[in-house]
């Protein structure tokens, strides 16, 4: 049951929604909870109709997702954010991904920062009231948060170029926060996502980007003895976005698709 700290939203993954293994794809996942948050904030009068009277919002700034498992095809499933943190300018959340039958499958960590739209810099929430924020203290997000990525290591494998266009960006204006993520899918491609499940992924937004931008995708691989990578996406010099993803192979039949890969 909701409360006050506490906002749960259900969902229902039809074929149409799943990858190609028949999962809920992480790019998907990432749109819902932003989604829930959305309403969670909404639900306490600091969401977008309240912050703009102020001429700010909020923008998406860290985003850590580590699944045991993921909802597959016609799965019924619940994501229930709450509020872990808040100072003047940074709120974290958390989130925790189950089945409604109790089924445990995956945490999520953000952190939120609200930007003066005119100015296009940090915004201060302490025009807000601070019980505006409630804080669950009675629930634990037991995943790590990431550590900053300064730089690529390990050998390259890959390094492709991509114009965004005009379906990439959001009303922001800016590239959306899930297009990221499947312009990172897809550099791996598709022979890799089909043999490998993703256990853990981070990803920080540094700066906006913008239609018509041509952006540089460079994924590494960051041990040899094992399937971890780190990614960083730069328009001209300039980092957009830094992100690692943490992978197994795919050893059994519980995750192989209903249909045969061609």
């Amino acid at each position: 049951m909701d409360t006050n700290d506490r906002f749960s939203q259900e969902f229902f993954l039809t074929a149409g929604m799943c990858d190609q293994t028949s999962h809920l794809p992480l790019q998907l996942l990432t749109l819902q909870f932003i989604d829930t948050a959305s309403l969670h904030a909404n639900s306490l009068g600091i969401g977008f109709a309240a912050l703009i009277q102020y001429g700010i919002g909020w923008v998406l700034s860290k985003l850590t997702i580590q699944m045991d498992k993921w909802p597959g095809i016609n799965s019924h499933y619940r994501i229930t954010t709450w509020i872990e943190d808040v100072n003047h300018h940074l709120s974290e959340r958390c989130a925790s991904i189950d089945d409604i039958d109790g089924t445990h499958y995956g945490y999520i960590r953000s952190t939120w920062a609200a930007i003066d739209y005119r100015e296009r810099k940090a915004a201060n929430l302490a025009v807000l009231p601070q019980d505006a924020f409630p804080i669950a203290a009675d629930i634990d997000c037991p995943i790590p948060g990431q550590e900053r990525l300064r730089k690529l290591v390990g050998d390259t494998v890959c390094v492709k170029d991509y114009v965004f266009q005009y379906c990439d960006t959001d009303f922001n204006r800016h590239v959306n926060s899930a297009r990221y993520i499947e312009l990172l899918l897809n550099v791996l491609g598709r022979h890799f996502n089909l043999n490998h499940t993703l256990k853990r992924f981070e990803i920080c937004y540094l700066r906006e980007a913008l239609c018509d931008q041509k952006a540089s995708v460079s994924i590494a691989k960051d041990t040899p003895d094992q399937e971890n990578y780190n990614a960083m996406i730069h328009v001209g010099t300039t980092t957009v976005i830094t992100s690692r993803l943490y992978y197994k192979s795919i050893a059994d039949p519980e995750h192989d698709s209903l249909f045969p890969q061609v």
